[in-house]
């Protein structure tokens, strides 16, 4: 088993029980398959980006982002880089998302193509240095595109745990909604949870009327 230290980051832990799947899947979204090789592989790549992009421990990196395979990738490698992650959730109003990124300290912006015109009132009132989407999209660079030219990240490359951070946008308040913070133990805890332990084989149930 692969226990995560304090001072090491959560993600190499999930890197290599990503690596140990091989060519078996390990994300599945409807007709996509990606094996455990092929998520590692983006993992290491993204964050390799990140840096390239001069982003240092502690930066803010927002995602607005659907659910799709990339984006969950992605929340990996900003913590792998050491990046501050910011979720922005699509739900709320354009001007509280820009309040949002604005009070988050954003320094890259990372959007879902579909909603590129939602994002380009957003940016307009925000000052965010680098924008990007998830894709092909006429607003800006494909981060994507760009991951595929570069060579990732090495474990011993992640950055110290200790540091990370995610920013979560409340929701079902009647007040105004509140940035809340995860520190880095609330990812260990999760990877130390999600550590596969052996089991005894049972045997299959039966469905019989009289069981």
């Amino acid at each position: 088993m692969n226990h995560v230290t304090a001072s090491e980051n959560y993600t190499v832990s999930v890197v290599r029980r990503l690596s140990a799947k091989g060519d078996r899947d390990a994300i599945v979204a409807g007709e996509r398959r990606i094996t455990g090789t092929e998520a590692a592989g983006a993992v290491l790549r993204f964050a390799a980006v990140l840096r390239e992009f001069g982003l240092r421990e502690g930066d803010g990196v927002a995602l607005f982002v659907e659910n799709f395979p990339e984006a969950l990738l992605l929340q990996v490698a900003v913590h792998f880089a050491g990046c501050r992650l910011v979720f922005v959730p699509p739900e709320p109003g354009n001007s509280e998302l820009e309040a949002l990124i604005r009070r988050a300290d954003v320094k890259m912006l990372l959007f879902d193509p579909d909603l590129e015109e939602r994002t380009r009132r957003i940016v307009e009132g925000t000052n965010v240095p680098h924008v990007l989407a998830i894709g092909a999209s006429a607003l800006a660079d494909d981060f994507l595109s760009a991951a595929s030219g570069v060579g990732g990240l090495s474990l011993d490359e992640a950055a110290d745990g200790r540091h990370l951070a995610t920013l979560l946008y409340t929701g079902g308040t009647t007040g105004v909604p509140k940035l809340v913070v995860h520190r880095s133990s609330f990812y260990g805890d999760f990877a130390r949870v999600a550590t596969p332990t052996p089991t005894r084989r049972r045997p299959a149930p039966c469905w019989c009327a009289r069981c």
